[in-house]
């Protein structure tokens, strides 16, 4: 059977509703999602992708904050050029932060394109529970 199959079939979800009914209290009603396992769906999860848009951002805001601070100890020794050096600093760290972070973004891209093919081309036994790639 094929990996993603086996990894479906062996995943439940469901809702569960609850009310009660007490003398004090009153209604009491609650809902929730429940979810269940096996060991092996659990064993043949697919691969997971990771997301960069809180590091934009973390990155952003340290730019800002370095370029600030460069501007106000560049201006407090050059006050001709300390608000002009601040934001060129700042705007340099931001370029190569969002650079750095892109690189880094599409190589865990191709990295998970990799996995995740193998793992829809992956099988398992049914019987003993190996794994293999075609």
């Amino acid at each position: 059977m094929s990996v993603p199959m086996a990894h479906e079939s062996g995943t439940m979800t469901g809702k569960v509703s609850m009310f009660s009914v007490g003398v004090d209290a009153g209604v009491i009603g609650s809902r929730g999602k429940t979810s269940s396992q096996s060991l092996l769906a659990q064993r043949l999860k697919p691969p997971i992708e990771k997301k960069y848009n809180d590091k934009f951002f973390m990155a952003l805001c340290v730019a800002i904050i370095f370029g600030v601070l460069a501007s106000v100890v560049i201006g407090s020794v050059f006050p001709s050029v300390g608000i002009l050096s601040g934001l060129l600093t700042g705007t340099g760290l931001a370029v190569y932060l969002f650079r750095k972070i892109n690189k880094q973004a599409a190589k865990d891209d191709a990295e998970y394109l990799t996995a995740r093919k193998q793992w829809l081309n992956s099988w398992v036994c049914g019987k003993c529970g190996s794994c293999w790639t075609y």
